[in-house]
């Protein structure tokens, strides 16, 4: 077990013998506030000047998880409005949520449609489009088909582009 040696800031008996409000007072004395500002304050701005985050969303859900496919649009939205650079892909099983969302007739065309009207979704795995048998509809729906990796999404690129990964 380790022994972490602690700062004493006044003596046992400075504040044994005193009432709650001198000790009080005695703590406010010794509290390096300004200090402690100051440092707040840095931390503050330090927070203000980071860069937006960079966020690939990958859908992989497959057509039995409709929370999963509908939580990538509303994290791409959210992300979006929170000042982030937010691209989302539909790979795999997930491909076959742009048929399901493009149809008008779906209770999540309207929330599909704000977050591909925002350009968020940045493309379709046109291999698994074509495996997933999508391919005409994904065609359809005017997205990009992706294939840089023999037909697939490059994940390599993603990370070598500075993007964090989210698969949904």
């Amino acid at each position: 077990m380790a022994i972490i040696p602690q700062l004493k800031l006044f003596k046992w008996t400075e504040i044994q013998t005193p009432g709650d409000l001198e000790r009080l007072s005695l703590v406010l004395e010794y509290m390096p506030v300004e200090e402690l500002m100051k440092a707040l304050g840095r931390e503050e701005r330090l927070r203000e000047e980071l860069p937006m985050k960079k966020i690939a969303i990958i859908v992989h859900a497959s057509e039995a998880e409709l929370g999963r496919a509908l939580h990538s649009l509303l994290y791409a939205k959210e992300l979006h409005e929170a000042g982030h650079e937010v691209k989302v892909f539909f790979d795999g099983a997930g491909t076959v949520w742009v048929k399901k969302f493009e149809d008008p007739a779906s209770d999540f065309n309207p929330l599909y449609k704000a977050v591909k009207n925002l350009g968020l979704i940045a493309g379709v795995c046109e291999y698994c489009a074509h495996a997933f048998g999508v391919k005409d509809e994904v065609r359809a729906s005017g997205l990009t088909t992706i294939g840089e990796r023999d037909g697939h999404l490059s994940v390599a690129q993603f990370i070598a582009d500075d993007y964090q990964i989210m698969t949904l």
